[in-house]
């Protein structure tokens, strides 16, 4: 089982969110250094999110190989031929498996050292940093082996 890129960017983008959220409390709550190591963070997942809803809203359509070649196969579909996916999404995905384990590393660290709501939040978001990791690691495997394609559709004259 793959995602389409919409799929997978706008699960990675429900992940992000939250993650902005707890990096502004974050960075509220903290003076100095961890201030300043929230900051950062906030930075990097708000360009992370972008980048995903770029992706998720922004670029062509893809679809598995097989469907893919289904669709160009029936002449009354619009799709007239696809092609491998770029490495600028390999390097996304790689990228994000990354970036997802140290932010399962971060909630960790801050679980251990919390108690009540900021503990339950970090433990769940913990795991789902985890999840996206794992995810990113298989979204990277089809793209790699090209089991997702970008589809490209006629242009109506």
């Amino acid at each position: 089982m793959h995602l389409t890129r919409t799929g997978y960017n706008v699960l990675v983008a429900i992940w992000l969110l939250p993650l902005i959220v707890m990096d502004f409390v974050g960075n509220t709550i903290f003076t100095e250094q961890e201030s300043d190591y929230f900051y950062y963070k906030t930075m990097a997942d708000g360009l992370l999110l972008a980048y995903a809803l770029y992706q998720a809203f922004g670029r062509a359509e893809t679809a598995s190989a097989r469907n893919a070649a289904r669709r160009v196969a029936d002449h009354a579909d619009e799709v007239v031929s696809f092609e491998r996916i770029g490495a600028a999404e390999y390097i996304y995905c790689a990228l994000l498996v990354v970036y997802s384990c140290f932010c399962w590393y971060s909630m960790h660290t801050i679980n251990k050292n919390s108690t009540g709501m900021v503990s339950i939040v970090t433990l769940v978001w913990s795991f789902m940093s985890l999840a996206v990791g794992l995810l990113s690691a298989i979204q990277f495997y089809h793209l790699k082996s090209g089991a997702i394609v970008e589809l490209k559709h006629k242009i109506v004259q």
